[in-house]
């Protein structure tokens, strides 16, 4: 049975199919990396897919530091205004959790809780062997369907690789 992908077809919008005797190249998700620049000191490296998850890989010019940033969103009606506290769930029934602020902006119809966090090399590694089922945003919960968990899983390698 073929595998379901994406294809990207505008900046952060996704389609996903199921193709009939395709293989992907091996890079194929690398190209999903978009590269800029904070000030002159900071370069970026960075995976969007609106609406669920931005990962970036943020790399200091001179060589001294690299750092790795995940924000998440949901749109779903949800208990209080926001607090502390995201939880990851790994298709291999691990966990990873931060101690993150968790924002609610109630401006549109349906409310919107994001957060951003840092993810350690330890964090990446088993992101990058493990899909996310669902998470947490303090007490939110939201699934993360097959597609963006995929693509997720697949640009991991991409950023920790790229110079």
């Amino acid at each position: 049975m073929a595998k379901r992908c994406t294809i990207k077809y505008q900046k952060g919008y996704n389609a996903p199919f199921t193709p009939l005797n395709f293989t992907l190249p091996a890079d194929y998700y690398c190209d999903y990396i978009v590269k800029g620049m904070f000030d002159e000191t900071i370069i970026s490296y960075t995976v969007e897919e609106k609406y669920v998850f931005t990962i970036a890989k943020y790399k200091f010019v001179d060589g001294s530091s690299v750092v790795y940033k995940m924000s998440l969103q949901t749109g779903k009606d949800g208990e209080g205004t926001g607090g502390r506290g995201v939880t990851l769930e790994l298709e291999n029934n691990k966990k990873i959790q931060k101690d993150a602020l968790v924002e609610k902006n109630a401006k549109g119809p349906t409310p919107i809780y994001n957060t951003e966090f840092v993810l350690t090399e330890a964090e990446l590694e088993l992101l990058k062997a493990n899909k996310i089922k669902s998470f947490t945003l303090f007490k939110t919960q939201a699934v993360m369907f097959d597609d963006s968990a995929n693509t997720l899983q697949k640009v991991i390698p991409c950023l920790i690789t790229i110079k």
